[in-house]
């Protein structure tokens, strides 16, 4: 039974494998985002306000492997980002007084994992576009006053990317990006949550395993 198995599972791999085009890349991103933390609601239903960073620039570097079937290309995404911010404003519904805090001595960092999708809508010998979208985790170094309550990390991402083959095995790849990132709060009050967003250009130099046709 068991070399039916692997055998079942070798055949199923080499069929996939046949199927696909295989890539691993590196890639580098440069963004412009912003955090901002929201408070929430009170018991009254009244909103507590929201306090948020300045626009700060948010750099990226990390590896990428994927897969390429037909139309549709598959890939897995592990990065680690510098967002260049330190200070937080707060404010608050009661007072037009605001103040700002420590959230990060030389910036946050921020450690990155995901799966990403695009679709091949348009396709030449030389280069092709393609929507494109990712959903992933994510974690946080900071010493926002709130951290230690930080729940669940997620992020979603979405854009336009453009491929050009430059060689035959290399593929230049660039993209215009805008990415969510949520934290939920644990013991929070009603709608309590912090969202980072940003947007910005990816760059990606990839080797494919088959040739570029």
């Amino acid at each position: 039974m068991k070399q039916v198995a692997f055998l079942t599972i070798f055949l199923v791999i080499s069929s996939v494998a046949a199927l696909c085009q295989p890539w691993l890349g590196i890639r580098g991103q440069g963004e412009t985002g912003w955090w901002v933390y929201h408070k929430g609601f009170d018991g009254s239903g009244v909103y507590l306000g929201s306090d948020r960073t300045r626009h700060a620039e948010v750099y990226t570097g990390g590896i990428s492997a994927g897969w390429r079937f037909s139309k549709v290309d598959v890939g897995i995404e592990l990065s680690r980002a510098g967002f260049l911010v330190g200070m937080m404003e707060a404010s608050g519904h009661s007072s037009s007084n605001n103040q700002l805090y420590r959230i990060a001595k030389g910036g946050v960092v921020l450690s990155q994992f995901g799966l990403v999708v695009g679709y091949r809508l348009l396709e030449r010998q030389k280069y092709a576009v393609l929507p494109r979208a990712g959903v992933g985790g994510f974690g946080i170094t900071t010493i926002h006053p709130q951290s230690e309550r930080f729940g669940t990390k997620v992020m979603w991402s979405g854009g336009m990317q453009f491929d050009w083959n430059v060689g035959k095995r290399l593929t230049l790849s660039s993209a215009l990006m805008h990415t969510i990132m949520h934290i939920a709060m644990l013991n929070g009050a009603d709608g309590e949550h912090h969202r980072i967003y940003r947007s910005g250009l990816h760059v990606m130099l990839s080797y494919n395993f088959k040739r570029n046709e």
